[in-house]
């Protein structure tokens, strides 16, 4: 069984943006900043939007992980910036576009790195840089994963409702 290496972290991250994109381009604008139903403390869903969803993934790694990959491979020495709040403003496009930015940025610096540097350095939680990666390709397949749900739910929804 192979490992997650250097190559195949900075791939799935070039790759990545793409699946929340593809996913997204299904929901109506209308649609967007809606959370998916949930019928009293069920929430199969979630309680997050799309919108909120590709917000999440960008504030996360844009503030910690392009900053911690930075300092690994002394380009950079800021420290993780704190989370910002959720804004619903921007566009998801936009939002998108700027994912697509940081997660390129992530790949060069994966591949700066090297597998031997993300597997030995740790972080100051004690894991290993290739899990910090490793849980980044994962947190996008599971958000990239339940926005599909979303869009396919409200899929369904206006089809019902068009009957």
């Amino acid at each position: 069984m192979e490992r997650p290496d250097a190559a195949w972290l900075a791939d799935e991250l070039d790759r990545a943006t793409a699946q929340v994109s593809r996913f997204a381009a299904m929901i109506p604008e209308s649609r967007m900043r809606v959370p998916p139903p949930s019928r009293g403390s069920e929430a199969p869903l979630g309680t997050w939007s799309a919108h909120q969803l590709i917000s999440h993934l960008l504030d996360w790694e844009s503030r910690d992980v392009v900053r911690a990959l930075g300092r690994l491979v002394g380009e950079s020495d800021a420290p993780a910036a704190p989370r910002t709040p959720y804004d619903p403003e921007p566009a998801v496009p936009d939002l998108l576009a700027a994912l697509a930015g940081v997660r390129r940025e992530e790949a060069r610096l994966v591949r700066l790195a090297g597998t031997a540097r993300l597997e030995n350095a740790t972080r100051s939680d004690g894991r290993s840089f290739l899990w910090l990666l490793a849980h980044v390709v994962q947190h996008n397949w599971e958000h990239a994963n339940t926005i599909g749900q979303i869009a396919l739910l409200w899929d369904h929804h206006e089809e019902r409702l068009s009957r």
